[in-house]
């Protein structure tokens, strides 16, 4: 069986907004957006999460979690998500180009757009079509298995 394997590479923290650089089997693909990084890590206690999490505005925290698939009812359509993500449920991988359009999912795109503020990320309806095509192809032929490392630059600072 195939492991289609993710990386996510936070590397910019702002106030409002997490950026992170996205590679898939070791190659570079595109970036993330997600809501602000406020240290959460997996192996953290249920209620540590708890503590520190602001609903709608905070993002997953580090680790690695197996992908699936589920119907989406705000999407209405079948996407990506996080299996096992503690203290939140039902992560998808969904388009958007702020860190507004998720509440707490990653929004995939394919470039930054590092000067504007409204749309911080480019290309997300493609990247998010090519994911879920490349591995609903893999799920149908019973050949792959995915994975995502979410993980911090250096660059992290412990905002929160």
């Amino acid at each position: 069986m195939t492991h289609l394997e993710l990386l996510l590479e936070r590397d910019d923290f702002g106030d409002t907004y997490t950026l992170g650089r996205l590679d898939i089997d070791g190659l570079h693909f595109g970036c993330v957006v997600e809501d602000v990084d406020r240290g959460l890590d997996s192996m953290m206690p249920a209620n540590d999460i708890a503590a520190i999490k602001v609903r709608g505005v905070t993002a997953i925290p580090t680790g690695r979690y197996r992908l699936g698939v589920r119907w989406s009812p705000k999407h209405k359509r079948f996407v990506l998500y996080l299996i096992g993500v503690p203290g939140f449920q039902y992560i998808e991988i969904h388009t958007g180009n702020h860190e507004r359009d998720t509440d707490g999912c990653l929004c995939v795109g394919l470039n930054r757009n590092e000067e504007d503020e409204v749309n911080r990320i480019g290309g997300s309806a493609r990247a998010v079509k090519w994911l879920e095509d490349h591995y609903l192809e893999g799920i149908k032929a019973g050949t792959i298995v995915g994975y995502i490392t979410i993980t911090r630059s250096a660059a992290w600072k412990g905002k929160g």
